[in-house]
């Protein structure tokens, strides 16, 4: 065949240029099929867009509106309306362009009832926005319309850098979730929790955070640590710290406005969201709560009296905003399981408490974690009795001969005359425990005090003469102790301070016997015998810390570190020397460190190479922190010096540990869901709180007067006993200011000022010497308010003492003070 340009083509040609033309003209005409579907498609959705898919556009109705949102790139974030009504289709749109889903923005649209009317919730979501995403988004329902704008400012470069197994450990809490960072002793729990914090407060500029911990001492070091690490919020004085004694309910409120960052103890919260607060405040304040050692949330303990704030707030008062739960810990401990079930039972109640699912553990990175973790060598050397041992003979002959007073005729006359009322008193002082050296010994001693307390109304002499009985025999077990160790000098230092803090007390004294067990005291002091005795160091006492040192050789500049509370042993070390003591440990002023149990919890203790537990029996959690205060591996060495029955508890430790490894292990691998049992947990402290209020409410008018516990002698008439603020039991009678000697304080506790009050000076009675409280000073008055430790409430009607550890628990009715009262008080002579 011939072509145009007489060029011959073949059929087969011919064909195949026709086929290839009916092919382009087939895919036109599709083509145009596709935009003519297209256009319907979308008029069809124009259409279906007006009509609800079971109802009329009508129907709708906005009810929550897209809100204005700035956030930092890289966080998740959702855009939300709420709508009444039938399912109707969504369209979104960004800058007036339709919006294409894919895995980096999806929607999400959820049904629900809420009091009988149907709400659909129509969601935008960014897993991880993007500084692209900055925009305004549209949602267009039916025939309603909103919009908001989202801004997304540059993400600041992070103050610290966290390796990998830290990075695995902070993931669930960056997250938004409440969670509980279980990782061991030395592996940066607190610079994790740091992370964490300019996280939250780079998502939520207006958060504000509380990093709670039980002492003063720990605060204070992580306070330090957080202004170095966040200096501009330092400088710009949004971090600040609160401790115990401070406790001005309006500067409170003044210092949290003005803080992001806040550290306190657990009490020191819960006193300001209590309702008998001069104003108190919602646990919704803070966005972000970061309880360190966190094992302690459970039973009756201040982290879970503040926890139930929460729970209050969350099924009480159902607050939608409440603040997310960061706990820190090193184990959850086993409360003493036998088992593997006791373990984990143990393990959830703890999650419960703090409204925990799920716990942050470290899995990816196991090899690098084990890199920065203290695993030092475990020696055990068996501590021998001696096998001559005549300073022991002499301190239990002097307990025999105190023993041998509760026999004496003027004893036993008051105990029979009274057996009615002593009869628990008489079968205590008969049956004192036979091994002295035991802690069943110390129980024994205060349980039978506390039974003396019960009968001081009927002859206050011999009370106190038992009172005098037992705190020798408390010197002397102490004693006993600090021989078990030391060389006889140390042992006698022990006594010679105890003379002359019973010389102070005894000053007074009434009776011979009393001042005969004085002297006794003062002749053992002198009673030495010639003995062999036999690098941080944990010891059980005060006392063995401070003798111990003495004892060490001079090059290692040893000191002691104990706690600030006073116990048996008197002369605890206040927080600030504490911190002064561990800085000069880190500086290398001291070599080595005596401590009782304060130094095996949480503080920041450097540079051990060597611990020795020196006849200190801990339980599975102090075991473990205080071997991490070992901190270089390569030398590390951890020593046990102790008897046979001390290194049988070291062995149940070590099985405890494993228990709560492996229960979290395996609560790990469990989808826990506590809200059901953290409802349960609720539900009970409210049963709780409205019998206190029913008990409250029945308390009764009746007469009662207020005694000092050791002596008896009476204090004050309970007529002129005023509560204010149910917080301070003060006495309304000036009278009672010419029967005390007003002792002065540290310059740094003189300052304290609570709920208005201005605390000058303690409280000792004439009579006795004892401790009765402390002098404040309240709308230009001084006022004795009443120690409940150092008294004993009477009741006149009933003829007996009452049990009660607080004042609020008193069933009697004590009035509030009023300004006529005041008034009263500031025209007495």
């Amino acid at each position: 065949m011939s072509a145009g340009n007489g060029t011959y083509v073949s059929h087969k040609t011919h064909y195949a240029r026709l086929g290839h033309a009916t092919q382009h003209l087939l895919q036109a005409s599709y083509k145009r099929k596709d935009k003519e579907n297209k256009s319907k498609i979308s008029d069809l959705e124009l259409a279906l867009s007006a009509i609800s898919l079971t109802g009329s556009s009508e129907d709708v109705e906005i009810i929550e509106t897209l809100q204005d949102l700035k956030c930092v790139e890289g966080v998740s974030v959702t855009l939300q309306c709420l709508l009444t009504g039938p399912e109707h289709h969504a369209k979104w749109s960004k800058d007036g362009k339709e919006i294409l889903f894919d895995k980096e923005v999806t929607r999400a649209h959820l049904c629900f009832l809420e009091k009988d009317i149907n709400v659909q919730a129509y969601k935008l979501i960014f897993p991880k926005i993007k500084q692209a995403e900055r925009g305004t988004y549209t949602l267009q329902v039916g025939d309603q319309r909103c919009e908001c704008f989202l801004d997304i400012t540059e993400r600041t470069p992070t103050l610290i850098n966290l390796r990998q197994y830290q990075e695995e450990l902070a993931e669930i809490a960056l997250s938004g979730e409440n969670t509980i960072i279980c990782a061991g002793t030395n592996s940066g729990k607190t610079y994790i929790a740091f992370h964490i914090i300019e996280d939250h407060l780079i998502k939520h500029p207006e958060g504000k955070v509380a990093f709670i911990n039980r002492t003063n001492i720990l605060l204070g070091q992580q306070y330090e640590r957080a202004c170095d690490v966040f200096s501009t919020l330092f400088y710009q004085r949004k971090i600040n710290i609160w401790k115990a004694e401070e406790d001005d309910n309006e500067y409170f409120i003044h210092k949290i406005k003005n803080s992001s960052l806040m550290f306190l103890t657990p009490q020191s919260l819960s006193n300001h969201l209590t309702e008998k607060a001069k104003s108190p405040i919602s646990i919704s304040e803070f966005t972000l709560i970061i309880l360190d050692e966190c094992h302690h949330t459970f039973d009756n303990s201040n982290y879970n009296e503040l926890m139930a704030y929460y729970r209050k707030a969350k099924y009480g008062e159902k607050l939608s905003s409440l603040p997310q739960i960061l706990g820190l810990t090193a184990s959850p401990g086993t409360k003493k399981a036998k088992d593997l079930n006791s373990a984990k039972h143990h393990l959830r109640t703890v999650m419960t408490n703090l409204a925990v699912s799920k716990l942050s553990i470290v899995k990816r990175n196991e090899e690098e974690l084990l890199q920065y973790t203290t695993i030092p060598e475990k020696v055990f050397i068996r501590s021998n009795p001696r096998q001559d041992d005549p300073l022991k003979n002499i301190i239990i002959l002097a307990m025999d001969y105190v023993e041998s007073m509760f026999n004496c005729r003027k004893v036993s006359s008051f105990l029979i005359e009274h057996m009615n009322d002593c009869k628990d008193l008489y079968d205590a002082l008969n049956k004192p425990p036979k091994q002295r050296s035991e802690i069943r010994y110390i129980q024994w001693i205060a349980e039978t005090k506390d039974k003396v307390e019960h009968v001081l109304h009927k002859d206050p002499k011999i009370p106190r003469l038992l009172h005098a009985c037992f705190r020798h025999l408390e010197l002397y077990a102490e004693c006993l102790e600090v021989n078990s160790l030391l060389e006889v000098a140390q042992v006698c230092n022990v006594i010679r301070q105890g003379y002359a803090d019973e010389s102070a007390a005894s000053q007074n004294a009434k009776t011979d016997e009393e001042t005969d067990i004085v002297n006794k005291l003062k002749d053992s002091e002198y009673q030495k015998c010639k003995e062999d005795s036999r690098f941080l160091i944990f010891v059980k006492t005060r006392a063995t810390a401070r003798a111990l040192v003495d004892v060490l050789p001079d090059y290692l500049r040893s000191t002691y570190l104990t706690g600030s509370h006073k116990c048996i042993d008197e002369d605890g070390l206040p927080a600030a020397e504490q911190i002064a003591v561990l800085d000069n440990f880190r500086n290398g002023d001291h070599l080595c460190v005596v401590a009782t149990s304060v130094a095996s919890e949480g503080l920041d203790i450097p540079l051990c190479n060597l611990m020795i537990r020196y006849r200190f029996r801990a339980n599975e959690i102090s075991s473990l922190q205080m071997r991490g205060r070992v901190r270089r591996s390569q030398q590390g060495k951890e020593v046990h010096v102790g008897t046979f029955g001390e290194f049988e508890t070291e062995e149940k430790n070590i099985k405890r540990q494993y228990l709560m490894t492996k229960a979290i292990k395996d609560v790990c691998e469990l989808d826990i869901d506590i809200a059901n049992a953290e409802k349960d947990v609720y539900q009970m402290e409210e049963m709780e709180r409205n019998s206190k209020i029913m008990k409250k409410n029945q308390r009764r008018q009746a007469l009662f007067r207020v005694h000092c516990k050791y002596c008896g002698v009476v204090i004050s008439d309970g007529t002129f006993m005023r509560h204010i603020n149910e917080t301070f039991f003060v006495v309304c009678d000036k009278g009672i200011l010419q029967r005390i000697e007003q002792r002065d304080l540290p310059k740094k506790k003189r300052r304290m000022i609570i709920d208005g009050f201005h605390k000058r000076f303690k409280a000792f009675g004439l009579e006795c010497g004892h401790d009765w409280g402390s002098i404040f000073i309240y709308r230009e008055c001084e006022f004795l308010a009443l120690s409940q430790a150092g008294t004993k409430v009477f009741d006149i009607g009933n003829d007996k003492f009452t049990d009660c550890q607080k004042w609020n628990d008193l069933p009697f009715v004590i009035d509030e003070m009023t300004d006529e009262d005041i008034e009263l008080y500031k025209s007495q002579l």
